[in-house]
């Protein structure tokens, strides 16, 4: 199944939709740490659901063997933005419920970095790579 653009620029839509209001709700006052974890849990369902249809076009190995420009930028991206994938799951395995409950304002400070990283990884996706994979046909324009 091809992934369209329209549909993926939306998903990028609804995930930095979500993340600004998971910074909104860690810079409340008072804040409310049963919707800021709700915020963050789903936020992470809805990214890793985005980031499992970007597997099948951006990050498949046998779609890699020709040496495009398209592969070139994909594997700058990766190593650009592969701390980034690493934080992020630390994040989410070291930040339990009970954690953020202890040191509240540590939470916040990390959320409000990681995602403006994550913001920042949609912006050159929508800029570069998702451009680069319609041309390369591994998306198309519309459903």
């Amino acid at each position: 199944m091809r992934h369209d653009l329209d549909r993926l620029i939306k998903e990028h839509e609804d995930i930095c939709r979500l993340a600004e209001r998971l910074i909104a709700a860690a810079e409340a006052s008072p804040r409310d740490l049963d919707d800021i974890i709700m915020l963050r849990t789903e936020l992470a369902i809805v990214l890793h659901a985005h980031l499992g249809k970007e597997d099948s076009f951006l990050y498949e190995k046998s779609m890699r063997e020709n040496g495009t420009d398209f592969v070139a930028a994909l594997d700058k991206f990766e190593t650009d933005y592969a701390a980034l994938t690493r934080d992020w799951q630390l994040y989410l395995e070291e930040w339990t419920a009970d954690v953020i409950a202890e040191d509240i304002d540590h939470f916040c400070a990390t959320t409000v970095e990681i995602i403006a990283r994550l913001q920042a990884r949609v912006a050159h996706e929508n800029g570069l790579l998702y451009p680069l994979a319609l041309q390369q046909g591994r998306i198309k324009l519309r459903a």
